[in-house]
């Protein structure tokens, strides 16, 4: 057994040369029996110093296979390792070539040789020890290093043949060695060849190394026989990324940080780990012009400014800029030359510096107080303004709000200064916060105050839950329930919250408030005092619940709610006037509940007079075009969501009147397909009040504007503002010619005045509520009853045939009793016939009316006085050709009047002035005197109406006023022109400043524009003059849509955008209103329009970015974050953005703003298709919005 060795099994080297070394074959190069090895392989210098190792090894392991300890070896064998180096680019190669020494017989040594014909040395029984020794601190010392990765296979060899050694060496130590011996030596004898065979056939197995796994298993549990003490696994494959980046991945190695400085039971005594914090850089150390802080002090306005006090001394120029040396080199500052003074100081300082430098001087003129200046900036000027003032009058209400509200122009500032240094801008939140912060101060000296208590809450509204501010709401409404301002915030918040809102509870929250205040105001609750305009407030909050109703589509109950309020106030039975309130309401609801036709039906009579017919067939017939339209939509197979918007739209115009069966076919209340078409009693009965009769016809008119019909040359409502600010359509009587094809769409959405439903209605109740009035009242609701009836008509495209009805519809007003002797109506005449394109009938039947009512006194205030002012002005207007329509765009270029037509208006005024009668042939030229008494009787009759408008504000008061003015301008235009006529009439207007009814000084800053604009038309003028003159108008009135409209067409045609986006700029920034942001946004995006279709697609990123800018500016506001109109026009700008921009997050943001607004969700399916249909109709069925084809239903009707 001891004579076989390890090395004598076949096994592989490290090397093919080891390998050919065995074999006994002489390689001389080495590239040809080592090509498989070393073709196409480079080595670097590192890799050679690695190779020159390995070689050592294969050295060692040669020596141990031939049994030659190194001590006792006389001729080594040498290993030659030959670096070739690096070729050229053509082949790049680095060979190493690996030979062996023939090693000769060394005397004194006996060999043997194996089967391989290898030299051995013969075996001694005392020879292994010594070798054995330094062969196990070798390996001893590889193994411990962990170097197995070559030759791991003869190290387990190695062990395995030294525990045979071993035994060997105990067998020889035995004192029958000799014996032993011999009997082994013939037992290796014996059984040598089934030896050698059994090894040659199979290698011997190998022991696994403790901690090394030879397993491709992973986890420790895939594995059976461990070595329990450090198992691992030893990882063969070689890592690239360790071999690219030089280092391993710092997340790869094991990081332990403790934050205990301590030993765990020392008691805090041995301190064992010490942290050195390191110190960060004081940035305030060393700051240099160029630092942040430093630019953004250079880019700031001087917190303050020292300026000097130049006494008497006013000429800048005399003051000189530096001191003067003189041109001789010797001669100093003072005047001595250089060579008498010994100190050197002397030569270039100032007398006054010298003095003070030997301590001599006194004080200088800069550090008197009385002569320095400090201005410091105007926002901190502002800042200890108000708090001067604060703390000199902490109880003034007013001041602490707008302290509060100048929190945001001082955070504007700043934000603006910081951008231009790239800081951080200030968050609205802290904004928020220091207005709470100033509004918590001011509680503190006012504790207890509504006004401070509900701006605190609005402010709070926005960082806290919804639940709480209700809870905090209710609480003041139980200490003050007759707060009409706390009352509309409270309305407003519940409707404007889309996690808790809902119809049915917004709803029943209106019947609560409307119930409270009514007991206050008719006496039921007499624990709080009466507010002065108390009904005012209930009419107004009695409006916006009827515009709530149809918004959310419940049109049938905002209807009903209108007639039962008109007939319980307006044709209330006498014997009931005087009546209890639940006598009354008794009455009301029997009337409610039989089969007699209500207020706007068809051949309704009103509740003072029984036995009408029941409901007409008009509905019925109604219902059966409305089938037959929608199986018109269905037949053209668009697509789904276009399908249900069409469907939707046309059952929401025409299901305006309430539902009630028809008895003549048999019908009940059961065979009504949609109970929410029907309404009862107990809807209507929390919101059926009395009025006092000064109201009524300002709830007329305002029904009849939230209707869509707003009153064209008659007073508006008083309660027109109530409902203006969440409406979601524009002015129906404002021309909105610069507006874009999308924003009309956008208004033919929600345009009522075009329902074939509510013409009839609006006309039905018109017809029945005139007789209710006198006086002017009822000749304003006239004039309104002819512009619904004319509003059938295009009156820009009319035929013959329109023409004669129209005329017909006027002419059998005239034919009216109360009307035949009406000016107005007259005057309304020769309008329309102006309109339809025949001045000259107009002038005619103006001539007419002057010779029947001319010649009578114009000094006392009447409706007939006024009327023949007004019909005098109109015939003027016919000779001067000055435009009958409002002054909103700039006009054609037209012919001017002529010096016979200007000669003709004086004589004709002069003639309303004298009282005398009117002759159409006696007008002509007028003497001077007659010229001069005119404008003396002008000026007479100017002064008397403005001090009767002064004492009474009336109505007619308020017209006189206005129609004066209006003639006399006419007159100063044809004497002496333009410029005087417009400097009269501002002179009136500076007169009138503290009225507290603006619409007088409106009235005339239109009468200026028209002036201008038509003179413009007829004659050269600057741009600038009109532009001056409307500036002032925007000042005074920057709401208004007339003056708005101008000032586009104005700026649109001039084609410099400057002053257009400067001015909306500013007024979205302070917008109160959102006119203005609407005419602004929708001129916008007409342009985007105008110039998709010329492709000027570079441009329309800016459009789009500043209309973006006006619409987030102004609802961000709190007037206008709720405007449906602003929203809808958000939606439509971003449906003009190619690829639809951020239409869906506007939409969710409109929707989260204003969740009641039906009109906002049909957009959303309008402009988001299909994919939202079933969401957007989901949430609509969840805020319990009326919708009035489910998808169910759709999709059985276009269903196959």
């Amino acid at each position: 057994m001891s004579g076989f060795t390890h090395g004598s099994f076949p096994r592989t080297g490290l090397f093919p040369a080891a390998e050919s070394i065995n074999q006994n074959v002489k390689i001389d190069t080495g590239v040809k029996n080592n090509e498989d090895w070393l073709k196409n392989k480079s080595f670097t210098h590192d890799t050679a110093q690695k190779l020159e190792e390995f070689q050592k090894e294969l050295k060692w392991l040669q020596q141990e296979e031939s049994d030659i300890p190194e001590t006792s070896a006389i001729i080594k064998p040498v290993v030659q390792v030959q670096e070739v180096p690096k070729a050229t680019a053509e082949d790049s190669k680095s060979y190493t070539h690996v030979s062996e020494i023939q090693e000769p017989d060394i005397p004194g040594q006996d060999y043997k040789r194996d089967k391989l014909g290898k030299k051995k040395k013969r075996r001694h029984k005392y020879s292994s020890g010594d070798s054995d020794s330094e062969k196990e601190r070798y390996d001893r010392k590889r193994y411990n290093s962990g170097d197995s990765d070559s030759g791991s296979k003869d190290g387990r060899t190695y062990h395995k043949e030294r525990k045979k050694k071993k035994k060997t060496k105990d067998y020889y130590s035995s004192e029958n060695e000799d014996k032993k011996s011999k009997k082994s030596s013939k037992h290796k004898k014996k059984h040598k060849h089934k030896l050698s065979e059994r090894y040659l056939r199979s290698p011997p197995k190998e022991k696994t190394i403790p901690g090394l796994l030879q397993t491709k298993h992973i986890f420790l549990n895939d594995v059976y026989d461990i070595a329990p003490d450090h198992p691992f696994k030893l990882d063969r494959a070689p890592d690239k990324n360790s071999l690219t980046y030089g280092s391993l991945y710092t997340g790869h190695v094991a990081e332990y940080r403790t934050t205990c400085n301590q030993c765990v039971g020392s008691l805090g005594k041995v301190p064992i780990f010490v942290h050195e914090k390191v110190k960060k850089k004081d940035k305030s150390a060393g700051n240099r012009y160029y630092d942040r802080e430093n630019r953004k002090l250079g880019n700031q306005y001087p917190k303050e400014r020292i300026v000097m006090n130049l006494g008497d001394s006013n000429n800048v120029e005399t003051m000189p800029e530096f001191v003067a040396f003189g041109k001789d080199p010797t001669i100093g500052a003072i005047g001595v030359k250089v060579g008498d003074i010994q100190n050197v100081r002397d030569t270039i300082l100032d007398p006054a510096t010298s003095l003070y430098v030997q301590g001599m001087g006194g004080k200088s003129e800069i550090n008197n107080k009385d002569d320095i200046i400090v201005e410091l900036d105007e926002t901190r000027v502002k800042v200890g303004e108000y708090n001067r003032k604060l703390r000199e009058n902490p109880g003034s209400i007013k001041l602490w709000l707008e302290f509060a509200k100048f929190q945001d122009s001082i955070s504007a500032e700043a934000n603006l200064k910081k951008e231009s240094v790239n800081e951080k801008k200030m968050t609205e939140k802290a904004v928020l916060e220091k207005k709470i912060s100033i509004i918590e101060k001011a509680l503190g000296h006012n504790p207890g105050h509504i006004d401070l208590l509900l701006a605190k809450i609005e402010l709070s509204a926005e960082i806290v839950d919804s639940s709480k501010i209700n809870k905090d709401l209710e609480q003041l409404l139980f200490v003050h329930p007759a707060n009409t301002k706390l009352w509309k915030y409270h309305l407003m918040f519940n409707q404007s919250r889309l996690t808790v809102f809902t119809v049915a509870k917004q709803c029943k929250l209106y019947h609560k408030c409307l119930k409270m205040l009514l007991r206050i105001h008719t006496g039921v609750l007499q624990t709080h005092s009466v507010p002065e305009n108390l009904e005012h407030e209930i009419i107004e909050i009695f409006l916006q619940y009827c515009q709530f109703l149809i918004q959310v589509g419940f049109n049938e109950r905002a209807l009903a709610t209108f007639q039962a309020i008109l007939e319980y106030n307006l044709f209330c039975p006498p014997l009931l006037k005087n009546a209890s309130k639940e006598n009354k309401m008794a009455n009301f609801e029997e009337f409610w509940d039989n089969e007699s036709a209500k207020i706007g039906t068809q051949g309704a009579c009103g509740w003072n007079q029984t036995g009408s017919e029941a409901g007409s067939d008009v509905l019925s017939n109604d219902q059966d075009a409305l089938e037959e339209q929608e199986e018109a939509i269905i037949e053209r197979k668009e697509s789904k969501h276009f399908t249900w918007l069409k469907i939707e739209l046309l059952r929401d115009h025409h299901h305006w009147l309430p539902w009630k069966p028809d008895l003549s076919k048999g019908q009940t209340e059961e065979d009504c397909e949609d109970p929410e078409r029907m309404v009862v009693y107990d809807d209507v009965k929390p919101v059926v009040f009395d009025i006092s009769e000064m109201l009524h016809y300002d709830l007329v008119v305002a029904l009849l504007e939230m209707l869509g019909h707003e009153p064209m040359g008659c007073p508006k409502s008083k309660f027109s503002d109530a409902f203006v600010s969440l409406s979601d359509k524009l002015n129906a009587h404002d021309d909105h010619s610069n507006f874009s094809g999308a924003v009309f769409e956008l208004q033919s959405t929600c345009d009522l005045s075009q329902n074939p439903v509510l013409k009839p209605f609006v006309i039905n109740i018109l017809k029945q509520v005139i007789p209710c009035f006198n006086g002017s009242e009822n000749t304003s609701l006239t004039l309104m009853l002819l512009e619904v009836q004319l509003s059938c008509y295009k009156m820009n495209n009319l035929s013959k045939s329109d023409k004669k009805e129209i005329r017909k519809i006027v002419k059998n007003l005239l034919k009216d009793e109360k009307n035949r002797n009406n000016l107005a109506v007259w005057c309304r005449y020769i309008e329309i016939e102006r309109i339809i394109g025949k001045p000259g009938e107009a002038k005619v039947i103006a001539e007419t009316a002057m010779a029947m009512y001319s010649g009578k006194n114009i000094e006392e205030t009447t409706p007939e006085s006024n009327g023949l002012i007004d019909l005098y002005s109109l015939y003027c207007d016919i000779l001067m050709d000055i435009n009958h329509g409002r002054s909103c765009e700039l006009l054609c270029k037209k012919t001017g009047a002529s010096l016979d037509v200007k000669k003709s208006v004086l004589a004709t005024l002069a003639c309303l002035m004298d009282e005398k009668k009117f002759d159409p042939k006696a007008t002509g030229e007028i003497p001077s005197s007659s010229v001069l008494k005119t404008v003396s009787k002008f000026s007479k009759a100017l002064e008397r109406a403005n001090a009767n408008f002064f004492r009474s504000p009336t109505q007619d008061n308020k017209n006189r006023l206005l129609s004066t003015v209006w003639c006399y301008a006419k007159f100063t235009y044809c004497k002496s022109g333009l410029e005087l006529s417009v400097d009269m009439i501002s002179d009136v207007i500076q007169n009138l400043y503290l009225l507290t009814d603006p619409s007088v000084t409106r009235g005339l800053h239109e009468y200026k524009l028209k002036l201008i604009v038509h003179h413009m038309a007829v004659s050269s003028g600057l741009v600038s003059y009109l532009r001056d003159h409307l500036d002032q108008a925007l000042q005074a009135f920057p709401n208004d849509p007339i003056f708005l409209s101008l000032f586009v067409d104005i700026e649109r045609k001039s084609k410099i955008s400057g002053r257009l986006n400067r001015f909306f700029d500013r007024a979205c920034r302070m917008a109160e209103s959102h006119i203005p942001v609407a005419v602004g946004v929708g001129f916008l995006c007409s342009v985007l329009q105008d110039r998709k279709s010329i492709d000027y697609s570079s441009t329309l990123s800016g459009l789009v970015h500043r209309a973006r800018s006006w619409l987030e500016h102004s609802l961000s506001t709190t007037c206008l974050e709720h405007s449906i109109l602003l929203w809808r026009l958000y939606l439509t700008l971003e449906s003009e953005v190619e690829g639809g921009g951020r239409l869906k997050g506007v939409f969710y943001r409109a929707v989260q703003h204003c969740p009641w607004a039906k009109s906002v969700y049909l957009d959303g399916v309008r402009l988001l298709g299909e994919v939202q249909l079933q969401e957007i109709v989901d949430l609509m069925t969840e805020k319990e919005i009326r919708v009035h084809l489910p998808t169910e239903e759709l999709d059985i009707l276009i269903s196959p």
